[in-house]
C-alpha cells in the first residue's frame, strides 16, 4: 500500500510538471535556458545529495551486517540453552 501511494505521488508531480510546462506563456527555450541556469546554479546542492545517499548506503550496509552477526549469535545462544 505504501508502494502505491509513493508511486501516486511521483506520478501526480511529474504530471503536474509536465502539464506545466506545456501550458506555461514561455517559449521552450527560454524555459530550457531557465532550467539549465537552476541546474547549474543548484549544482552543489545536487553534489551534497550525492553525497549524503553514499554515507546513508554505506551506513544501512553496515547496520545490516551488524543486525546479522547480532541475530547469529542470538541463534547460537539459543540453541545451546535449548538443549
Amino acid at each position: 500500500m505504501a508502494k502505491k501511494g509513493f508511486k501516486s505521488i511521483v506520478f501526480g508531480i511529474l504530471t503536474g510538471a509536465t502539464l506545466g510546462l506545456l501550458f506555461s506563456p514561455d517559449k521552450g527555450s527560454k524555459i530550457r535556458t531557465k532550467l539549465s541556469k537552476q541546474a547549474r546554479k543548484n549544482k552543489h546542492v545536487s553534489s551534497f545529495l550525492d553525497k549524503a545517499i553514499c554515507s546513508c548506503k554505506d551506513l544501512i550496509g553496515t547496520a545490516k551486517k551488524e543486525f546479522k552477526k547480532a541475530i547469529g549469535s542470538g541463534n547460537t545462544a539459543k540453541k545451546t540453552k535449548d538443549k
